[in-house]
């Protein structure tokens, strides 16, 4: 073994210090670089397990912000219907209570128009009689007259 040492021209004093700052080098790499590094990947490891817990959270939200939309939308829907319902009952009532109404004026003023008409017609016939009677004595007047004349 001696033989290659020395073929390959190794010492062991160089060797041995080598071994010694490869150690050094090694025990600083693993201090200032792989402890932080892996102190990194641990923090950055439980930021994206907080933020898929948080997107969860979130995602659950807007399921049960989605529902209760749709449960309020369904709800107006209902109360839209009962108000559009209402407010049908209460247009029929008031288009039947207008009907009444105009039925009722309708058949006032007809009743009005049948009274007018009546007493028209009983004036009518007050004139007609109070012309037959002046025609009347008219004709008396003159027969007479006539009768008096030829008599005399």
């Amino acid at each position: 073994m001696e033989g290659l040492i020395t073929t390959f021209g190794i010492d062991w004093r160089m060797l041995a210090i080598q071994i010694v700052n490869f150690g050094v080098l090694l025990t600083a790499l693993w201090y200032f670089l792989y402890k932080p590094m892996l102190q990194f990947l641990d923090k950055r490891r439980s930021e994206v397990v907080e933020a898929v817990q948080k997107s969860e959270q979130a995602e659950l939200k807007l399921k049960d912000a989605a529902a209760a939309k749709t449960k309020k939308i369904a709800e107006a829907a209902r109360e839209a219907m009962a108000i559009m319902d209402s407010a049908q009952v209460s247009a029929q009532a008031q288009a039947a209570a207008l009907l009444l109404e105009a039925q009722q004026r309708a058949e006032r003023t007809l009743l009005e128009a049948h009274e007018r008409a009546e007493e028209v017609k009983r004036k009518t016939l007050i004139a007609q009689k109070a012309e037959i009677a002046r025609m009347v004595v008219l004709g008396a007047e003159k027969t007479l007259h006539k009768k008096v004349q030829s008599s005399v």
